[in-house]
Formats: structure tokens, sequence, C-alpha cells
């Protein structure tokens, strides 16, 4: 088994030779940004994925940023667009939340009445 320092130092390396190639890629073919934007799009994780899926994908688009400053306004847009996707799903999920235990305090309260009621009458 690999130790967690050389799978670091693994993906890294990977990292660093993607980001030569697209690189290397735009310099040949600089309207490649037009194919790139809608890669990055198609294979951003889904609200779902893992946290460090999400997190290590929002470092490399970051870095596309960084050297295809034409991406740079839609990337961020993007990311934005994503984090407020999140953020309504979060709500979402709250909201639904509260109605369910709002739903069984209620119900919880009506057999503590009926109890009560079935007490006194007897």
């Amino acid at each position: 088994p690999k130790s967690p320092s050389t799978i670091k130092t693994t993906d890294e390396f990977r990292s660093r030779k993607i980001h030569e190639t697209i690189r290397a890629t735009l310099r040949i073919a600089p309207l490649g940004c037009s194919i790139l934007l809608p890669v990055v799009i198609e294979h951003f994780p889904f609200t779902d994925s893992p946290l460090q899926t999400q997190s290590v994908y929002l470092e490399e688009i970051l870095k596309i940023a960084d050297y295809v400053p034409v991406l740079r306004d839609r990337i961020f847009a993007l990311i934005l667009d994503r984090f407020l996707l999140m953020d309504v799903e979060i709500r979402l999920e709250d909201l639904q939340s509260n109605a369910c235990k709002a739903s069984q305090e209620k119900g919880r309260a009506a057999r503590e009445t009926e109890t009560e009621t079935e007490t006194e009458t007897e």
C-alpha cells in the first residue's frame, strides 16, 4: 500500500503534468478554450460528491483560471453558480427537516392530548 505522502506526491505530479498539457495544447490551439470550458462544466462534481472531490476539482479549475485569463470570469461564474445551488439545496433540506420535525411534534402533542382525554374519562 502507498503511504499518504506518496499518494499526495503522485497526485501533485499528475496535476502538474495535466496543467502543463492543457497549457501546451492552448498554445498550439488557442481556440481550445472554447472546448475546455464545456468540459470543465460537464465534469464539475455534483453536490452529493465527496467534499474532497469537490475541493480538489475547485483547486484545479482555479489553476486553469489563473493561466487561461480569457476563461477566468466564466470559471468564477460557474463556481458561484454551484455555490448558490449548494446553498439552495441546504436551505431546502433545512426547510424539509424543520417541517418534518414540526409534523412529528404536532403528532406527539395530539397523542398526548388523546392520552390525557382517555385518562380523564376513565
